[in-house]
């Protein structure tokens, strides 16, 4: 039990540290020009929807136990990646 609650811990520090660099970006956008801005806020919407989903994963992640761990840890990751993929696409675009 105590792997899976290091694995939760874990998760959750992933998870703020990729939230708080979303954030960053968003508040960079306040002080850039106008096309800039809608740019940047267009980007963050995209990312925004899968940062719904893989908050919705951590909470079946937060809350699950037994058989059906392995496939919400699965779902979670599988999430997490998606959005760190996106996230890293984006902050590509937002430096060219």
């Amino acid at each position: 039990m105590n792997n899976m609650n290091d694995y939760k811990k874990n998760a959750h520090n992933s998870i703020d540290s990729l939230f708080n660099e979303i954030e960053q970006v968003k508040k960079k956008a306040e002080n850039a020009n106008d096309d800039r801005k809608e740019f940047i806020n267009k980007k963050v919407d995209e990312i925004n929807e899968k940062k719904e989903n893989l908050q919705h994963w951590f909470k079946e992640l937060s809350s699950s136990s037994g058989e059906a761990t392995d496939d919400v840890k699965k779902g979670f990751e599988e999430a997490r990646d998606s959005l760190a993929n996106a996230w890293t696409k984006a902050k590509e675009e937002f430096n060219s």
